[in-house]
């Protein structure tokens, strides 16, 4: 599962900056959809890691960003709801991020050349607390 992986980094981050700056106030750990990640088992990775770490008393909050394109011949913006993806094309893209430009095309003309305008990867922010 990489959730483990992802969770670790997450924790990893969060303990360098308890180290360098004290506590935060709140961490929001932005997921992108791209990224297809287990939300629950993520949870509790990283609830293990960072009661391992000493860190139980973090607040973390997950929030989704949803994914968006930008046909680069065209200018059409579009997410992947629009696309009805299969579960089969959405693991595929799970696993191999980069495999978007062999599944998904411009819904208007076709392009096979577009940006992730958002949506990909996993985002830390720190929310510090007022002192």
């Amino acid at each position: 599962m990489h959730e483990s992986v992802i969770a670790l980094g997450i924790v990893r981050e969060i303990d360098k900056h308890v180290k360098s700056s004290g506590p935060p106030a709140r961490i929001r750990v932005v997921l992108g959809e791209l990224q297809n990640v287990d939300e629950v088992v993520l949870g509790e990775y990283m609830k293990m890691y960072l009661e391992e770490q000493g860190l139980r008393e973090v607040d973390y909050v997950f929030e989704w960003e949803k994914a968006r394109f930008r046909c680069s011949a065209c200018g059409y913006e579009w997410s992947l709801d629009e696309l009805g993806l299969t579960d089969s094309e959405r693991e595929t893209i799970h696993f191999l991020p980069e495999a978007i430009y062999a599944i998904v095309k411009c819904p208007k003309c076709g392009s096979r050349v577009y940006d992730v305008l958002s949506g990909r990867g996993v985002r830390i922010v720190i929310e510090e607390k007022e002192r």
